[in-house]
C-alpha cells in the first residue's frame, strides 16, 4: 500500500484530511469520522458499475447543467445504482469492514450545505448500519465540506487522548 497524502484541516491539530491509501498500522485503535457528500453532484454517475449489474450508469446531459433538477434524482443517470453517492457509500462500507477488528471507533456523517450525524464515534457495526441507511436526496443549497469537517472534528474533541493515537476524518 502506498502512503497517502494528508493535510491538516484549518484550526484543528487533531484532524487530518486523508486522500489515497493508509498503511494498516495507522488505523489500529484510531478514531475516524467518515463524511459522505450527499449534495446534488453526488447524484450524478460515478463512471463505474457500483451495483454490479453489468451496466455503467451515465449522467444524462440535461442533469449536468442543473436546469432540470426538478426531475427525480433516480432519473439523472441511466443507472441510479452507479452514482457518486453509491460509490462513496460502497467504498466507506468496505473501509468500515476492514476496520471492524482493529479496535477503531468510527463515526459517520452526511453533508450537503447542512450536516447530519448518522453515527457518533463508536463500534464499526454502528457505522456500517448508518451507511446502510444513507439514501439519495435532492438538496439545492450546495455543498459545505468545511462545515462537515468542523462537525467531524468536534465529535473527536470529546474523546480522551489516551483512547487513541490517531484521529482521522475521511471525506468521500
Amino acid at each position: 500500500a502506498s502512503a497517502s497524502s494528508a493535510q491538516s484541516a484549518p484550526g484543528s491539530a487533531s484532524l487530518a484530511l486523508v486522500r489515497g491509501r493508509l498503511p494498516g498500522a495507522w488505523l489500529l485503535g484510531s478514531e475516524l469520522v467518515i463524511a459522505i457528500d450527499q449534495s446534488n453532484s453526488a447524484m450524478l454517475a460515478s463512471g463505474i458499475d457500483v451495483d454490479g449489474d453489468g451496466r455503467v450508469g451515465r449522467t444524462r446531459n440535461w442533469a449536468k447543467d442543473q436546469r432540470r433538477f426538478h426531475e427525480r434524482h433516480e432519473n439523472w443517470t441511466s443507472d441510479s445504482g452507479d452514482t457518486i453517492l453509491a460509490a462513496a457509500v460502497a467504498a466507506a462500507t468496505r473501509f468500515v469492514d476492514e476496520l471492524s477488528d482493529r479496535g477503531s471507533r468510527i463515526g459517520v456523517l452526511t453533508f450537503t450545505d447542512a450536516v447530519r450525524v448518522r453515527a457518533e464515534l463508536g463500534p464499526a457495526s454502528a457505522a456500517r448500519a448508518a451507511l446502510a441507511g444513507i439514501r439519495a436526496t435532492t438538496d439545492f443549497k450546495g455543498t459545505n465540506l468545511a462545515r462537515a469537517l468542523t462537525i467531524a472534528s468536534r465529535s473527536e474533541e470529546h474523546t480522551s487522548e489516551l483512547q487513541s493515537q490517531f484521529r482521522i476524518s475521511y471525506a468521500v
